[in-house]
This record gives structure tokens, sequence and C-alpha cells, in this order.
């Protein structure tokens, strides 16, 4: 078990950045996130196309929406529903102000969803690694089957490391074998795995010299300001939508999962 209070570090870090910076990669500015954004929002797009999913009918459950990045996503693809659900009270309400066609909750998914609802879709992108405690990292694994329909996909992102974990305060980034483990048997059938990013986000399952000086420089580079972020954003923003086209990443990547027809 542990001492960290979720609710509580993302009431204050939401309540003081409202922003994508305070939602993303907080050390590396606003200008170096949006490019970050922008490489979510294509990778997001693909991936959600090669599902050739029925919108129109279909139903989405979005976990630990924060600014509602993946909420908008969501809405410009038209599905029949779009539900946010956040573990904060600022969120929830920015949210509904945001999106008032939509429906925003505020749940922790690694305790319960305190309602009863089936969903076709669920995301939680850049949300679970956030869930220290191990037990409720499973549950809240256990949480999403529940609440999807049978055949309903499961897509989050994790850093998926080949090696041993790495924990701290308000992150854990697990290991593949015991993810997979975890969602098998949650139930899930995982279908695949393919980058969120590549070179732009800290490479946390690599031992490669190279990766780590370049990582180094990135942040040299972007904490000289703003319009330094935003041109290293601009300049690695191709290559970078080019790299997360197949192969594996050495940082985040996303998980499609699927559950089992009943």
């Amino acid at each position: 078990m542990t001492t960290f209070d979720a609710a509580q570090y993302w009431e204050a870090r939401l309540s003081d950045h409202y922003t994508l910076q305070g939602v993303g990669y907080s050390s590396l500015g606003q200008a170096f996130n949006s490019w970050m954004y922008r490489v979510r929002k294509h990778v997001f797009r693909r991936l959600i196309s090669s599902l050739h999913l029925d919108l129109q009918s279909a139903s989405v459950l979005d976990v630990g929406s924060g600014t509602g990045f993946y909420i908008e996503q969501w809405k410009n693809l038209r599905p029949k529903s779009t539900t946010g659900l956040d573990i904060t009270q600022t969120a929830i309400e920015n949210l509904k102000r945001r999106f008032p066609e939509s429906e925003f909750r505020q749940a922790d998914i690694g305790v319960s969803l305190p309602w009863v609802e089936s969903y076709d879709v669920i995301t939680a992108f850049d949300v679970l690694f956030h869930i220290v405690d191990d037990r409720q990292f499973a549950a809240a694994i256990r949480n999403c089957h529940a609440a999807l329909r049978p055949n309903g996909w499961f897509i989050f992102s994790d850093n998926f490391l080949h090696g041993q974990g790495v924990r701290l305060e308000h992150q854990v980034s697990r290991s593949l074998e015991d993810i997979q483990r975890i969602v098998i048997e949650a139930g899930f059938q995982v279908k695949r795995r393919l980058p969120m990013f590549s070179l732009m986000n800290s490479p946390v399952d690599s031992d490669s010299t190279y990766r780590k000086l370049f990582w180094k420089a990135l942040n040299r580079g972007v904490s000289l300001g703003e319009a330094a972020g935003f041109a290293i954003g601009a300049s690695l923003f191709p290559l970078e939508l080019w790299l997360t086209r197949s192969g594996e990443s050495a940082t985040t990547e996303i998980m499609v999962c699927r559950k089992s027809a009943e």
C-alpha cells in the first residue's frame, strides 16, 4: 500500500495549471507539450480508424479526461455518446462547461465505478501509470472490463517496461509482463501494442546511452524557453509521426485490448 493521495495531488496540480502542460510533461513547458499532444492526436485518429468502429452506435467512456483533450478527439469522430471520468472536481467542473452535450462523472477508476452502464469503447490515455497502488491498478483494469459490452474495446497507454518496474511518488512504470498478466486475468484479449511516442518522451524502456543523451539534450534545449520548446517540437513532429507507425518504442506505447463475446 502507499500513502500517496492521487486525488489530492491531481486536484492541486490541475487547480494551479489547468492546461496541457498541467496534465502533460510539466517540466517541458506549454509549447513543447502542445507538439506532444499533436502527436497524440494523429496517433489516436490513426488507431481508431484502424479498428473500423461503428461510431454512430458506439458509446465511449474516457477515463482520466483531465482538460478534455481526448473528449475533444472523440467528439470530432461523432460517436453516439461520450462520457468522461476524472478523479478531480476541478476537471469535472471545467469539462461540463466546455462540453455541455457530454456527461462527466467524478470517480476513482482504481476503486469503483459508482454506476451501472456498459460501453463499446473505453480509453485511458496517460492515466493508469499514475495509479501507484498495484491492487488499485489491477482493480482499474477489472472495472474497465466490467463496464464494457461484449466485444468492447479497451485502449490504454503505459510504458510497458521490458525489465523491472520503476516507481516514483506519483507514477509507476510497470513491466510489460506484469501488465499483460493483469489484463489477461481481468478477461481481456491483447490485440496489439503500438508506439505513442518514440523520440519526444523519456526513453524509460531503454539502456541506450545515445537515447539518454538525446533526451538530456532535448530537455536542455526546451529549458531555454517557450520559443525553443516550440521550435524543437516542430522540428521533431514529422519524424515522430513516421516513427510511431510501426514497431516498438522505448517510451510510452498503447495497448489495444478486447473483451470477448459472452
